[in-house]
């Protein structure tokens, strides 16, 4: 198990759990805008200018959590490393016009079942990219998660499960990987809403590096038929690829994983065929 601000090589797709909200994505960063669009600010006193430049002259300041909506990108760009972002015009929701970095802007957001807000943005670190959190709890204070890899992120889906102690959510990321020439990895984090605790949990749908593909059938919480108390159930098959030319795989094997999950701890039991 890992804290805050560790970056991991990612893994994760679909189950048959109740999913309180996917978000999809198919590319990184500032494409992922679109006009016509509204979104959440991302960082408290994102300043909003009249034009298209640093020096331009500030409507008004927003906070974390205000909406936005898109009315026209631009390719001038604007900040520096991880917060270099492009300018993109558009509207508060009092109607106040202006343009705004798209690192103001959070790319997604999920709903807890508190009530409070999860949002996210990227940032790019060296020649990868971090997926980056920010919780929105109750009385309106605003909590820094930390940054996961997310090389391309995909979709990030919000599971409301039950059945497992302290933990309220666990959170799925889909990732492209150009190695290997996959299309597909996925990582699960699980969320403690009262100790506002984020942690890695499994780096599932294994690919690299001998082309044997550990693909994910589904995942069974402890509250579902086939559910065992305190366990998560990671079902896979593996893969083989055997026509490199054609890109032809064959199933070689299934398997079972269980994960015993522990207050904020998470161990794995038991791995066989089935």
């Amino acid at each position: 198990m890992y804290r805050l601000f560790v970056f991991v090589f990612l893994v994760f797709p679909l189950g048959t759990v109740t999913v309180a909200q996917t978000v999809n994505h198919h590319e990184n960063a500032d494409n992922l805008f679109t006009v016509g669009n509204t979104y959440l600010v991302y960082n408290s006193g994102a300043k909003l200018l009249k034009k298209a430049e640093v020096d331009s002259r500030v409507v008004t300041e927003l906070q974390i959590l205000d909406t936005f909506i898109i009315l026209e990108r631009t390719s001038l760009f604007v900040g520096e490393g991880s917060m270099k972002g492009v300018f993109l015009k558009g509207k508060t929701s009092d109607g106040k016009k202006g343009y705004i970095s798209s690192k103001n802007l959070s790319l997604g957001y999920l709903k807890l079942k508190s009530g409070s807000t999860l949002v996210y943005q990227t940032r790019q670190h060296v020649e990868d990219y971090l997926l980056h959190f920010k919780l929105s709890t109750l009385p309106g204070e605003i909590l820094d998660l930390g940054a996961f890899n997310a090389s391309s992120l995909m979709s990030l889906t919000l599971y409301n499960h039950r059945g497992l102690p302290h933990i309220d959510h666990i959170i799925e990321i889909d990732n492209f990987d150009s190695t290997c020439n996959t299309s597909k990895k996925t990582q699960y984090l699980s969320f403690n809403e009262s100790k506002n605790e984020l942690f890695i949990f499994g780096h599932l749908n294994k690919y690299c590096p001998d082309l044997h593909i550990e693909k994910l059938e589904r995942l069974i919480f402890p509250d579902e038929d086939e559910g065992i108390k305190n366990t998560i159930i990671y079902e896979s098959r593996k893969i083989v690829l055997i026509d490199k030319e054609y890109q032809v795989y064959e199933t070689i094997g299934y398997m079972r994983k269980y994960e015993w999950a522990a207050g904020s701890t998470y161990h794995t039991i038991r791995q066989n065929n089935w």
